[in-house]
């Protein structure tokens, strides 16, 4: 992942809305992608903070439907 200087000067946050996949079925949580993406970002520096909203057994359909309240105003990505 590549950011500029100034992206990395200020606080990031992303919300990861998915399935099992994101909400890290098997794996749990704290080894999800989400929480894994967010350990190699803030490894290389970057002031990053990533909201796991994976649900298991989500349809593309129930992430779309959810996605006005799980992703709140002001989120970066």
């Amino acid at each position: 992942i590549s950011l500029s200087g100034a992206a990395q000067a200020q606080s990031i946050d992303i919300v990861a809305i998915g399935d099992s996949n994101t909400a890290g079925l098997f794996a749990g949580r704290r080894y999800a992608f989400p929480a894994m993406l967010e350990a190699s970002l803030r490894d290389e520096g970057y002031d990053v903070r990533i909201v796991n909203r994976g649900i298991s057994g989500d349809t593309t359909g129930g992430m779309f439907a959810r996605l006005d309240y799980q992703v709140p105003r002001g989120t970066d990505i």
